[in-house]
């Protein structure tokens, strides 16, 4: 059943699903690298924005995008500042 395969990723933090493809609007396990690896960064006092993550994946600012607000829907993380010069932080965090 889709959902049983749940990745859990950084502090116990369930990152989705891992058994599904981007192109069909769902994600792959590559999807969970990235948000784990967001959640990890963020932990570690990180400032993480779009290109750092395009940067670390060698993927597109859309697929970046997807991963942030995937993980602000979840309200996981929160962005701060201004577009031009804010980035992302864990949610309840500062």
């Amino acid at each position: 059943m889709e959902g049983d395969n749940l990745a859990v990723g950084v502090a116990g933090v369930d990152v989705g699903s891992a058994n599904v493809t981007e192109d069909a609007g769902e994600e792959t396990h590559a999807d969970n690298q990235r948000q784990e690896w967001i959640l990890k960064e963020l932990e570690n006092g990180t400032e993480v924005r779009i290109g750092a993550i395009v940067a670390h994946f060698k993927c597109s600012a859309a697929t970046a995008k997807r991963d942030l607000a995937a993980l602000r829907s979840r309200e996981l993380i929160v962005f701060e500042g201004t577009a031009r010069t804010g980035c992302y932080r864990l949610a309840g965090v500062g």
